[in-house]
């Protein structure tokens, strides 16, 4: 059996008793595309320069920022800009974000 093979295994079976399996198959992708990039010898794209804000846990929960990913490779870049925020609310797309991720050359 190969790793890809026990962790989707692994999914399933959290996913059987309630769990989430999204998160099972995340953890397969997540494995699968850095064994690809070190067999390629490849680097990952640098950081992107937006802020990324920590969640903090308040007296009365928890405050979230919202997170802007990549719509070329689903990279998490930072939190979202107000215009990006705007978009997603009137339903206008949202930029493209390969040249900031750097996934696009």
């Amino acid at each position: 059996m190969t790793d890809y093979e026990a962790i989707y295994n692994e999914a399933s079976r959290v996913s059987a008793v309630g769990h989430d399996f999204d998160a099972g198959i995340a953890a397969v992708v997540a494995a699968a595309r850095a064994d690809l990039m070190e067999e390629l010898g490849a680097v990952e794209a640098a950081p992107a320069t937006r802020p990324n804000t920590p969640d903090v846990k308040t007296e009365f929960g928890k405050r979230i920022t919202v997170k802007r990913c990549c719509n070329g490779c689903n990279r998490e870049l930072g939190d979202a800009t107000d215009a990006e925020l705007d978009a997603a609310i009137t339903g206008a797309r949202l930029p493209d974000t390969r040249d900031e991720c750097g996934c696009a050359e």
